[in-house]
């Protein structure tokens, strides 16, 4: 534009010039100077254009740009509007939908108790209000109808109970006593009285007491009266209690006859003194052996008040480990015969027992052959004698189980037989038997059983020795014997196997079970295995712990290795106790092949004790000494540990 204004102003210029008079020199310039005008003029006329154009595109972005904000704006109000709009109308029909809800809630459920919830108090909380009180008008209206047919039926259901039960019952009114209803078995008691019945059943204190108890409790159970009001008195026992009978306040008596049973009371007092005078333990047991009740003096020997033996069974008397119970061998005999009577230890309240002789009868309905109502039991202290046989047997030195010597008597008669012999120079066999594996047959099959076998064994070792020897128990099963007047070892070992021995290993009855068991014996013979008592029997001991060592059932004799094989044993026994915590035992493992494939399917583990002395110990050596002395569990033990930690190494290996 600077240019264009400059190329104006020169032609200009040279124009007034020309105007002038100088049109010498400016027409010679005029042609050149209307050329650099018109093309000053171009150039500014172009970029004007373009500037225009530029300007011109601006402008209409501008209004571009404002049309989309008011479109935007536009957009948003009405969204918002739309969003009131909605929120209104749900806020106008939510309370319409809870109506709508109940309403058909209740249509379909029957339900009145449902209630529409709205909290406002315009126009539809007014709606809600009507229509709730509706409902509760319609709740009330059905459960009226409910209570009137359900007194209706309670009125028609109390007069038939009353005419069903066989029992005389009366309904009268409170306090006028009008008699309301009366079923058949009462019609006689009333003998037609309608008004007042009580006034002409019983005497007055009676009717005053009876209708005082009414009126303090509310109830009366087993009022006992003599009542006047029928044709002939009789006795009875009133129940009564209040009710509402047929919308009237009543009084429902039932009325039990017991003239039967006043004319038996007097019997029963009778049998009552004789029964509580009687020095004897009488117990009156019903048919299954429940105890119904006992005399003064059954309470004062077993110290139990009356009321804790009630309801008991019989067998919670008796102190009793037989099998069968002895409970159950009573009532099993009484089934068949009319009595059973034996010596019983009956248990007292604090837990000891005492012998008695117990003679139960059995009570049958209409004499023999009838059905069994009852056992009457008599039971006789027989304490004393008891104690007088068990001091003559504690004096006598027997066993309590097997009736045999017990040890205080075995040395006495061992001591006697050595004394004889060291005067006589007759030799004295001493017996050290010990049966086998009996600890087993004592666990599994009980203590009773156990006791069973020991007497068995206890008679077969009198069987199979002589009038003059002698055969104690010292306790468990250990068992000695003496045989005095032998000719030597020989004749003692001789005997022991071809009799002894058979006899203990030949089956044993006891209580239906028939045992089998061996026994291992150790002989010792006075004086050439030992000079004095305690030797004879240490050495008679070692010699039947080798036999259970060689392998049971068996008889040995004792000998000088007896006693270094005993030491061995010992000695091996204190180190074996030890080879677990200084590690001498190892595991060796023998593998278990299938034979078709030739694929190995297992291991065996096999333990060996590596001795720092005698070298490798074979299982065969040592395992039965663990097994006898309690050592195999903790060695089982290890060995199971040690096969698990190497089966876990031998896994995690790659």
């Amino acid at each position: 534009r600077r240019a264009l204004a400059g190329a104006g102003a020169d032609f200009q210029a040279l124009l007034q010039a020309i105007a002038q008079g100088d049109a010498k020199g400016a027409l010679a310039e005029l042609p050149d100077r209307q050329r650099a005008l018109l093309g000053n003029l171009q150039v500014a006329w172009e970029q004007d254009t373009l500037q225009l154009e530029d300007l011109l595109h601006r402008r209409v972005h501008d209004l571009f740009a404002r049309m989309w904000l008011h479109l935007g704006t536009a957009l948003l109000l009405l969204g918002c509007i739309l969003s009131i709009v909605t929120l209104v109308a749900r806020q106008i029909a939510k309370p319409l939908q809870q109506l709508a809800h109940v309403a058909d809630a209740v249509r379909h459920t029957g339900d009145h108790s449902l209630r529409a919830h709205w909290s406002s108090r315009d126009e539809i909380g007014r709606l809600v209000t009507a229509f709730n009180s509706m409902l509760e008008q319609l709740d009330r209206e059905r459960l009226l109808q409910q209570e009137l047919a359900a007194s209706a039926r309670a009125a028609e259901a109390q007069r038939e109970l009353v005419e069903a039960f066989p029992i005389p019952m009366v309904v009268t009114s409170v306090p006028e006593h009008e008699v309301l209803h009366t079923n058949g078995p009462a019609m006689p008691w009333l003998n037609g009285t309608e008004c007042d019945p009580w006034r002409s059943g019983m005497d007055p204190a009676v009717r005053a007491r009876f209708f005082q108890r009414l009126a303090d409790q509310g109830v009366v159970d087993e009022f006992e009266v003599r009542w006047k009001g029928s044709a002939e008195p009789q006795w009875a026992v009133l129940s009564a209690r209040r009710l509402r009978f047929q919308g009237r306040d009543a009084m429902l008596t039932a009325f039990t006859p017991i003239n039967v049973l006043k004319m038996m009371e007097q019997r029963l007092e009778l049998w009552a003194k004789v029964f509580e005078a009687s020095s004897e333990g009488i117990i009156i047991m019903s048919a299954d052996h429940r105890i119904l009740s006992v005399n003064r003096a059954f309470c004062r020997s077993t110290h139990h008040d009356f009321y804790e033996l009630l309801g008991q069974d019989l067998a919670f008397l008796l102190e009793d480990a037989g099998d069968p119970p002895l409970g159950a061998v009573i009532a099993h005999t009484l089934q068949d015969k009319e009595s059973w009577q034996g010596e019983v230890r009956l248990r007292r309240r604090s837990g000891d027992t005492y012998p008695a002789w117990l003679m139960v009868s059995a009570v049958r309905e209409g004499g023999k052959g009838g059905a069994v109502t009852n056992h009457i039991g008599i039971a006789l202290d027989i304490t004393d004698r008891k104690r007088n046989e068990e001091r003559i047997q504690f004096l006598a030195h027997h066993d309590m189980l097997t009736e045999l010597p017990n040890r205080s008597l075995c040395v006495q008669r061992l001591q006697d037989a050595l004394a004889q012999a060291g005067a006589t120079g007759e030799q004295v066999g001493v017996l050290f038997i010990d049966l086998d594996r009996f600890k087993s047959i004592n666990d599994t099959l009980g203590h009773h059983i156990g006791d069973g076998l020991l007497r068995s064994v206890a008679a077969r070792l009198t069987q199979a020795t002589r009038h003059c020897d002698t055969v104690s128990r010292l306790g468990g099963d250990e068992f000695v014997v003496i045989m005095r007047d032998v000719e030597g070892p020989a004749e003692v070992l001789q005997a022991v196997e071809r009799r002894l021995i058979p006899l203990i290993r030949q089956s044993h009855a006891v209580e239906g079970h028939e045992l089998n068991v061996s026994c291992s014996v150790g002989i010792a013979v006075f004086p050439g295995d030992g000079g004095d008592l305690d030797e004879l029997m240490r050495r008679a001991d070692a010699a039947m712990y080798e036999a259970k060592t060689a392998g049971r059932d068996m008889a040995r004799l004792y000998s000088l290795e007896t006693d270094q094989r005993v030491q061995a044993r010992q000695a091996l026994e204190q180190q074996l106790r030890h080879a677990l915590e200084r590690g001498e035992l190892v595991l060796h493992y023998q593998p278990r092949l299938d034979a078709r494939t030739g694929r190995i399917t297992g291991l065996e583990a096999l333990v060996r004790w590596m001795h720092p002395v005698l070298g490798q110990v074979l299982p065969g050596e040592f395992i039965p000494i663990a097994e006898e002395s309690g050592l195999i569990r903790s060695l089982g033990a290890w060995v199971l540990e040690r096969a698990c930690s190497q089966w876990r190494q031998w896994q995690a290996a790659p």
